[in-house]
This record gives structure tokens, C-alpha cells and sequence, in this order.
């Protein structure tokens, strides 16, 4: 199969891509095959008895870009086979790709949110490096006047510990705050230039996993 997807230069053409259609299908094909082989743990009580712990995320290497499911429902949730490819496809992960791709996937995202395996509810995080977390949620870049994903700090402000900061800075990032950004970045003539008047909120979320649950890359951070 192939998607449209563009080139360095801007040009768009067709890109060898595979991927499952219905996200919340394999999810529950997964957890039914884990329940039937005894192997879903609540890590002692890490989990809440009543959830499902699903993480999605994507990572860019070797030419090609994976979105994956992984199960924090099991003994080793980072592991190779906890790990499913739902969508991969040949080509950089640009902002405008990962729409192409991923943007498939939104509208099943929020009904995964809202629902339910044997009676425990599904609750969906978001990994991935920093690079893929802030295009997934609309932000110009690292390199932006403020760059972090969960609050407004500006890239010189981050020299200072909180109490020097100012409250505004700290004013946590939220779906909504995301949304109205990018909806005053669209009226104000979407102009990258001006983006940091709008939080460096320049494209709208492709994936809307709350930002208070996403798994940080603490080693990439370490790094």
C-alpha cells in the first residue's frame, strides 16, 4: 500500500506504507490474546485494578517511521513482542506526514479513551522522543522560543528554577490552551514568524492524548 507523502523539497508523491485500519480492533485482539494466555498483571497495584494502561507512540529509524501499541498491562511492557506496529511507512516524519499517516487514527484514539475491555476502562498515554511528541501536538519545534511541551516557559526562562519564574511561564499546557493557540495562530494569518506570540503553537494535534499523561524521555533528557 502507499500513502502521499512529501519530499524534502516539498514535492508530494506516493510512499510504500503498511498499516491496520482499525487501531481499536488489534488493541482488543491483543488483549484478548494476553487474557486468554494468563498475562496481564496490574504490577501489583501500580495499575489501578479497574484500567487498561495503553501506550502509543512513533519513532523515526533505518528510512522508515513505526507508530506502535504497547501494554503496560504485562510483566515486560517495553518488550519487542509487547510491541505492535500499526502503521509504517518510508519516508521522514514531518510534520505533514505524521498527518497523513496518524491523522486516520484520531477519531479512534478518542473512542479508545472512552472505552472499556471486560469492564476495566482504557486509559491511553503517549510516548515517543521529543521530536515526535511536539509535532504530534502542534508545536514549530525544539528550537522554538518555548519549546516545552507541558508549560508556556520560554527557552531563557528554563536557566531558572520555578520560583524565579513568572506565573504566566508556568501556566501548564493542556488541550485546550493547545487548541486556542493554534486557532489565534490561524486568525493572526499563520505566520511562523509570529509564532511565538501563540506559544509556538503552529499546527493543530494529530493524536489528543492529554499532555499531563505523556511519558516523558527521560533518557533522552539524561542525554
Amino acid at each position: 500500500m502507499e500513502l502521499p507523502m512529501a519530499k524534502k523539497n516539498g514535492d508530494i508523491s506516493m510512499a510504500a506504507a503498511v498499516f491496520f485500519p482499525d487501531l481499536v480492533a488489534v488493541v482488543t485482539h491483543f488483549l484478548d490474546i494476553l487474557h486468554e494466555g494468563d498475562k496481564l498483571t496490574w504490577h501489583e497495584g501500580m495499575i489501578p485494578d479497574s484500567e487498561i494502561w495503553l501506550k502509543i507512540g512513533g519513532d523515526h529509524g533505518g528510512g522508515n517511521f513505526k507508530f506502535s501499541i504497547q501494554l503496560a498491562n504485562t510483566s515486560n511492557p517495553n518488550a519487542t513482542n509487547n510491541t505492535i506496529p500499526v502503521c509504517i511507512f518510508k519516508e521522514k516524519d514531518t510534520p505533514a506526514n505524521l498527518e497523513t499517516a496518524l491523522g486516520q487514527y484520531r477519531s479512534q484514539i478518542e473512542q479508545l479513551q472512552q472505552s472499556s475491555w471486560r469492564g476495566k476502562s482504557v486509559k491511553v498515554f503517549l510516548f515517543g522522543d521529543y521530536e515526535f511528541q511536539t509535532v504530534n501536538y502542534g508545536l514549530s519545534g525544539s528550537a522554538g522560543a518555548r519549546p516545552c511541551l507541558h508549560c508556556h516557559c520560554t527557552k531563557k526562562d528554563m536557566a531558572y528554577c520555578s520560583a524565579e519564574r513568572s506565573v504566566a511561564d508556568q501556566q501548564p499546557r493542556t488541550l485546550t490552551t493547545l487548541a486556542t493557540d493554534h486557532d489565534k495562530f490561524v486568525a493572526a494569518g499563520s505566520k511562523l514568524s509570529n509564532a511565538k506570540h501563540f506559544h509556538n503553537v503552529t499546527r493543530r494535534c494529530i493524536l489528543e492524548v492529554p499532555v499531563s499523561i505523556v511519558i516523558i524521555p527521560v533518557l533522552r533528557f539524561n542525554l
